[in-house]
């Protein structure tokens, strides 16, 4: 729930997530806050809360896919040759 004064609000957020808070003011244009406001009404929260969960899981590591690469040839230009690859292991 939002707390503070008209303008700036604390976020207080789930115990395990986060054990310090710090305030951070952004400047949105208007149809970005406009938009912020519905999600957050549909989503029934605050805006405030919104914007903060959205940061906090844009900002989490990024995690490599464990099959990205996998099937990887070590030359970069196998989609340019591919009809002269397939017909080399295929003995066409």
């Amino acid at each position: 729930m939002a707390t503070g004064s008209p303008g700036c609000s604390e976020i207080d957020p789930a115990p395990s997530t986060m054990s310090r808070m710090s305030q951070v003011l952004i400047d949105l244009s208007d149809d970005d806050a406009s938009r912020l406001a519905e999600r957050a009404q549909q989503a029934q929260t605050t805006p405030e809360r919104l914007a903060a969960e959205a940061l906090h899981t844009y900002l989490q590591p990024r995690r490599q896919l464990s099959f990205v690469g996998l099937g990887a040839s070590g030359t970069h230009d196998t989609a340019a040759r591919v009809e002269e690859i397939l017909r080399d292991e295929l003995d066409l």
